[in-house]
């Protein structure tokens, strides 16, 4: 079995920013006021007919997203006499107009409220607003978002250390991985006081980084992909490696003194609706038991424990290595010899950069089809002024993460367009070698669609620039032959070492089914990709099971979301859950 197949692209989601006109000397406040009014009896005359409402938890139970004035007002009138929200107050301070470009595009304010039916909560929000063709202010961009519930902690707070200790009794929750994911999720469990426990089949916190190739690093900056609460990650260098992300995974746990338990696999999960609660067996060096957990998380990445090799004909004609990025760990092995990388993306760039450090005596990379390439100056350009060591990574990921997925799509693509625009012969040199480079400006819409199929460039395309590295492009490998490859369009390619940077097969359901059963697992929710309304698939959220949940993505999308899958959590084990939005609009 390949890699799944993701169905929604960023290309299907509605919704178009507004093109309007408006003197930028306009009293904000008093715009800001008079929008963040509107919701306390939200009519459809208040909303551009071409709007999106996203809501972060506190008034849907789940992360939805709204398209249209008629939506839009249908849902909320609907939701305001279930959630009852109330007391909305603009923060004017935070009024102004916003700039896409040199002329003003819109009217941004933040706000607050609260909602008083159970579960009770403090809330935020923001919305974007512009003047219609009779300059009447309407919202066009809306945003809610879960800040805390009345009566507990805020999820943002530092944990208390050390955790509760659990010996006995039922867990609150039982998460599965000890990444990223895993361990911010344990954080937050522990800051709103829940008997939580951590489990990973890796025998030290930070094994997830320690294992992969030695060249391993994430291709964002350090600001974007620390952890939550305290700054843990080196801010000497840009680019955190994965010692660094080791040593911080490490630190974290230590600093709060988590209840960790790792070289613990699960083996299986069954649920028991009359206690509503989960028996999940596990196994520690050896040591079989049964943990008992009101709630089970499996927080195991995007499913990226199988290494996926395409499946070639004649691998018995080929006498010499293949090995696949999982099981890479450098080249030097290899020096003088002639290496072949399959695979386009980030890691195949890092052993490709490997191999020609190494001194191999040449190195090809075989590139099916053509591969969206960002330069990473432009995202420096689009998250370092939010990201960065002296801002606080809980209002930036509040700027950059939850409002309408397609409205800061768009946003993006234009500022990535004038970004290109200033270089236009930035990737002549890389596609004059041969390399299929698509400057595409939605440069989100790999890893959101897919997670991967992307390149973010840190400067290693010069070594196909400058011919150190060959490129076979527009053409899958075929076969195996005594001394190579076969493509499909009759090319061979010859090499001592063949390395496979072809990702993993990416199913959480398929993982999670294997631990919660066949009749369990079909009633799961597949994790990441987009679902019509432009949210991530099963993303801490419910499955359509009780009780269980996916967690995972990207380190900064981990880091933020765990705070209110930690409240969701929380809501129900206190007997005050809420309550999906469960209904769709056309």
């Amino acid at each position: 079995m390949g890699p799944r197949k993701f169905t929604t692209l960023s290309t299907d989601l509605k919704g178009e920013l507004p093109k309007a006109s408006f003197d930028d000397t306009i009293n904000t406040e008093t715009v800001a006021g008079q929008c963040v009014g509107y919701l306390s009896d939200l009519r459809l005359d208040h909303v551009l007919a071409d709007s999106l409402w996203k809501d972060n938890v506190c008034l849907t139970g789940s992360s939805r997203t709204f398209h249209t004035s008629k939506a839009i007002v249908t849902a909320w009138k609907e939701l305001e006499h279930e959630r009852s929200p109330t007391d909305f107050q603009p923060n004017l301070s935070t009024a102004h107009v916003f700039r896409l470009g040199p002329k003003p595009a819109w009217v941004t304010v933040g706000f607050t409220f609260r909602t008083t039916a159970s579960p009770k909560c403090q809330c935020s929000g923001s919305l974007n607003a512009v003047p219609d063709s009779e300059g009447r202010w309407k919202i066009f961009s809306l945003t809610t978002i879960l800040e805390s519930i009345e009566g507990y902690t805020n999820p943002d707070t530092p944990p208390e250390a050390p955790a509760k200790k659990v010996t006995d009794g039922v867990l609150d929750c039982l998460v599965v991985g000890a990444g990223a994911a895993g361990l911010g999720l344990g954080g937050r469990l522990q800051s709103l006081g829940l008997r939580y426990l951590v489990v990973d089949k890796q025998d030290e916190i930070g094994d997830n980084w320690a294992k992969r190739y030695d060249s391993a690093k994430l291709h964002l900056s350090n600001s974007y992909s620390d952890l939550p609460y305290e700054r843990f990650l080196d801010y000497s260098k840009y680019y955190p490696t994965k010692n660094d992300l080791v040593r911080a995974y490490r630190s974290f746990a230590k600093r709060w003194n988590m209840n960790t338990r790792m070289s613990t696999a699960v083996e299986a999960a069954t649920w028991d609706a009359a206690n509503k609660a989960w028996t999940v067996t596990v196994r520690t060096a050896g040591r079989v038991e049964d943990l008992k957990a009101r709630h089970l998380v499996m927080a195991t990445g995007g499913g990226n424990d199988k290494a996926y090799i395409p499946e070639l004909a004649d691998r018995d004609k080929y006498k010499g290595i293949v090995t696949h990025m999982v099981n890479w760990r450098n080249a030097e092995a290899f020096r003088g010899k002639r290496g072949i990388i399959v695979g386009c993306g980030n890691s195949a760039f890092d052993m490709m950069e490997d191999m020609v450090k190494a001194g191999l005596s040449s190195v090809t990379m075989i590139q099916r089809a053509t591969t969206r390439v960002c330069a990473t100056e432009h995202f420096m350009a689009l998250t370092d002024p939010m990201y960065n060591q002296h801002s606080d990574l809980g209002v930036a990921d509040r700027m950059f993460m939850t409002g309408p997925y397609q409205h800061g799509r768009l946003m993006i693509i234009e500022m990535v367009k004038h970004f290109i625009a200033q270089e236009p012969g930035r990737y002549d040199k890389l596609r004059a070698a041969g390399f299929l480079a698509d400057q595409d400006p939605d440069i989100m819409a790999g890893p959101m669609e897919r997670f991967g199929g992307h390149y973010l460039d840190i400067g290693q395309t010069k070594f196909i620039e400058d011919g150190r590295v060959k490129v076979k492009s527009g053409s899958a490998p075929a076969a195996y032959t005594e001394k190579g490859l076969r493509l499909e369009n009759g090319d061979e390619v010859e090499a001592d070492v063949i390395a496979f940077a072809t990702g993993f097969m990416c199913s959480m359901k398929q993982s999670t089914t294997e631990i919660v059963g066949k009749e369990i697992g079909d009633q799961l929710e597949d994790f990441w990709g987009f679902d019509p309304e432009g949210e991530v698939l099963g993303l801490a959220k419910p499955l359509g099971h009780p009780h269980i949940w996916y967690f995972g993505g990207g380190t900064a999308q981990a880091r933020f979301t765990s705070r209110f899958l930690a409240m969701q959590i929380l809501a129900e084990v206190e007997g005050i859950p809420f309550k999906p939005y469960t209904r769709r609009f056309d």
